[in-house]
């Protein structure tokens, strides 16, 4: 049986995710969604996954959210951001408005007073299940959190927990800090605030065993939140 080397699946899944990007039509990504994920499958258990299947989750989630809601006239095509800058196409100090047209009012779950909580993102992950967003009527987004709900029992939270971090070393290098007891909660913070870029002032992973339902959190917090703590705190 013929078998493809490592290189040439590296050079066939860099190809088809730039033919992706390049190629906006629904059509392309119908087929993307028939053919190329199969296709990374296969990449991903030949890597061993770790950060390949991180970008799978990734493109997964964009292919199955692209599409403009029927019943949602409001949404505004997401433009494309530097990951890094804006978290899942979010941007510090984007009003309540401005996030609302991104995702449509079909994504949002609930309000509560500077709460906003979203079902996706501009440019979701489709390992989160929620995005709860802080949005202070000062300073625009103040914070994100996102967050995979998961069984505390087995394997399940170590590994997103280990997907995620890999997934922010990527991006931002190294965390400051980072903690892996064998028992209680992981936790690794991002927290260079000179080089940090779009805002952001830290960024924290953490797993959550004691939470009613399990969950790993993965939070963004801008450099206008410790003032809108505090103002809140007056």
């Amino acid at each position: 049986m013929f078998e493809l080397s490592a290189e040439e699946k590296s050079r066939i899944y860099e190809e088809e995710r730039a033919r992706l990007a390049r190629e906006q039509k629904p059509a392309a990504a119908l087929l993307a969604k028939k053919l190329l994920v199969p296709v990374l499958c296969v990449i991903v258990a030949g890597f061993g996954g770790g950060i390949v299947a991180y970008h799978l989750y990734l493109l997964q989630g964009n292919m199955a959210t692209s599409a403009k809601p029927a019943n949602d006239v409001t949404r505004t095509p997401a433009a494309p951001l530097d990951p890094t800058e804006a978290p899942f196409g979010f941007r510090c100090g984007m009003s309540t408005t401005e996030i609302q047209r991104l995702v449509g009012n079909d994504a949002v779950s609930g309000v509560h007073g500077d709460l906003l909580t979203l079902k996706t993102a501009p440019h979701p992950l489709a390992l989160i299940q929620s995005y709860d967003l802080v949005v202070s009527p000062k300073d625009g987004l103040v914070r994100i959190d996102a967050r995979v709900y998961v069984d505390s029992i087995g394997g399940q939270m170590f590994h997103t927990f280990t997907a995620l971090r890999d997934a922010t070393i990527a991006l931002y290098g190294r965390p400051d800090t980072s903690s892996m007891p064998s028992t209680g909660n992981a936790s690794a913070i991002w927290n260079l605030k000179s080089s940090l870029p779009g805002g952001l002032d830290a960024i924290v992973l953490l797993e959550d065993h004691s939470a009613t339902k399990a969950n790993v959190l993965l939070s963004y917090e801008c450099k206008d939140f410790g003032d809108y703590l505090d103002r809140k705190k007056k």
